[in-house]
């Protein structure tokens, strides 16, 4: 196990789990939805984040991993409101994904949803 750390968190990974392309799907940010990206490396090192849109391509961009910190990507702030997303992250290392979600809407037949999800992003 490595143990990677900020100065407000501490996390375990799996470094069986550590991949260099991250994939996560069926995210959104319509109202009353948060999402963001957690990412985190034993080496510094820069990934691609490519997001996709339900209403066509979306941003590519550079993001800088420090060795060993957590680093959060809000992407409600990258994409926008409104609009569903996946993301596909390249590094030239190893590193780990999870996507972090919280709701406080009415979805469908649920009704009114206050909450959060956390899930590990898929990798190739």
């Amino acid at each position: 196990m490595a143990v990677l750390r900020d100065e407000s968190l501490e996390t375990v990974a799996d470094t069986a789990g550590l991949k260099t392309v991250w994939f996560c799907t069926e995210g959104s940010t319509r109202a009353g939805i948060q999402e963001y990206l957690t990412l985190l490396s034993e080496t510094d090192q820069t990934v691609i984040v490519s997001y996709f849109l339900n209403t066509g391509p979306g941003p590519v961009l550079p993001q800088v991993l420090p060795a060993g910190t957590r680093t959060t990507i809000d992407v409600n702030a990258v994409v926008g409101p409104e609009v569903d997303v996946s993301v596909k992250i390249v590094g030239q290392n190893d590193f780990f994904v999870e996507r972090p979600m919280y709701f406080n809407r009415s979805i469908g037949a649920a009704g009114p949803v206050n909450g959060g999800h956390d899930t590990q992003c898929l990798h190739s």
